[in-house]
């Protein structure tokens, strides 16, 4: 599992309007499903007011939660989002609940586990487990200001660590790097026990020409830029998301690593 940059993580709203707001091109990195977090509704006053009677900076923020199975044994839980302003964006911190006889008791509480975009995926008839989406756009990626990198995991909260990254995507079309790779998710599905994912992707060494690079700053993507549609598909196992045989070597493709200096030979 990757190493976190930070605790303080940008959650993937904010920085999704802050790629809108600079360089216009929402769509390409909006996430392809539904966020089911939504804000606290009347039956959830219990949860809000044990979190706003304890102390602490987090108090002073806002709230997202959903409700679902996610210890395994068929009580019904709660995942809470809480989200107050932080430097360079916001921060998150991520409580568990789950409901007995004399109401709602907190379960464990994660102090760097991001679920601010996630929808609820059932594994079994008795355990969910969250499908979740963050983006990250520079200075905090790899290679700075215009990289955008994407991540999809899953969250587990019976596991140690909970939180397991199945799919990394890095777009480097707007850096200064003559390597640049195109990566954009459109669409997300479970159906039959699998996850289908549809990625755009593709990667090319520019030639060391103003005005191509001029291009790429302005338009996204240079003329001739090559770039295809990748299908992966993800078997759901108790134990999280597991490429399918037929995936693999497209998944190991479209998230291998390379230098800026050097390509590798295109697909």
């Amino acid at each position: 599992m990757r190493t976190r940059r930070t605790r303080y993580v940008w959650l993937s709203c904010l920085a999704l309007h802050i790629l809108t707001a600079a360089q216009g091109d929402r769509s390409r990195f909006d996430p392809p499903f539904r966020n089911e977090l939504h804000a606290p509704r009347a039956g959830d006053a219990q949860i809000v007011q044990f979190l706003k009677s304890h102390q602490g900076p987090e108090t002073t923020g806002s709230f997202a939660l959903v409700h679902g199975h996610f210890l395994g044994d068929g009580t019904e839980n709660v995942v809470v989002a809480t989200f107050w302003p932080a430097q360079g964006g916001e921060a998150t911190v991520t409580s568990l609940f789950s409901k007995g006889t004399s109401g709602w008791k907190l379960e464990f509480r994660h102090d760097s586990l991001n679920v601010a975009y996630c929808r609820v995926v059932p594994v079994s008839s008795s355990k969910d487990i969250l499908l979740c989406q963050t983006d990250y756009v520079g200075p905090t990626g790899h290679l700075g200001n215009g990289e955008v990198d994407t991540h999809l995991y899953t969250v587990d909260f019976t596991r140690d660590p909970a939180d397991t990254w199945f799919l990394e995507l890095r777009d480097t079309v707007r850096t200064g790097a003559r390597c640049r790779s195109w990566a954009s998710l459109k669409s997300v599905g479970l159906a039959h026990g699998s996850l289908h994912v549809l990625v755009e992707y593709g990667r090319n060494q520019l030639p060391p020409d103003g005005k191509s690079q001029a291009a790429v700053q302005h338009e996204g993507s240079p003329s001739g830029f090559p770039r295809r549609l990748y299908d992966l598909d993800f078997e759901v196992e108790p134990t999280g998301l597991v490429p399918a045989k037929g995936s693999q070597k497209d998944l190991d493709y479209i998230t291998a690593r390379w230098e800026a200096g050097s390509c590798p030979d295109g697909q």
